[in-house]
């Protein structure tokens, strides 16, 4: 019973440490994503290499800030939800991955 026990408590944390900010997420600056990568504590978001859009699961990332002010300068970028941000900023507050630098010309 015991055995049984013990078994069903250490699935039980293991799965909850799965869970984003939980104890097996990670802060600004860590690597997250990939087949058995972290994910990202609560606030921030795993952002890939650029033109790499849904590929989180195969590929790694690092865990960024989403941010809550951002400057108003137009450098845009392309997001991978087609949409062109202003900035980089914007796009990171909008928790996007990067397509690339500039508009995105098929909007």
């Amino acid at each position: 019973m015991k055995k049984g026990l013990f078994i069903a408590i250490t699935f039980a944390l293991s799965l909850a440490t799965m869970l984003p900010g939980s104890a097996g997420a990670v802060g600004p600056g860590y690597p997250c994503g990939g087949f058995h990568g972290n994910t990202c504590n609560i606030g921030l978001f795993c952002d890939l290499p650029a033109d790499h859009c849904g590929q989180g699961f195969v590929l790694r990332g690092v865990c960024r800030v989403k941010p809550r002010a951002c400057p108003h300068i137009y450098r845009p970028v392309c997001g991978c939800n087609y949409q062109t941000y202003d900035n980089d900023c914007q796009r990171l507050a909008a928790g996007v991955q990067l397509i690339r630098q500039g508009r995105c010309w098929f909007q």
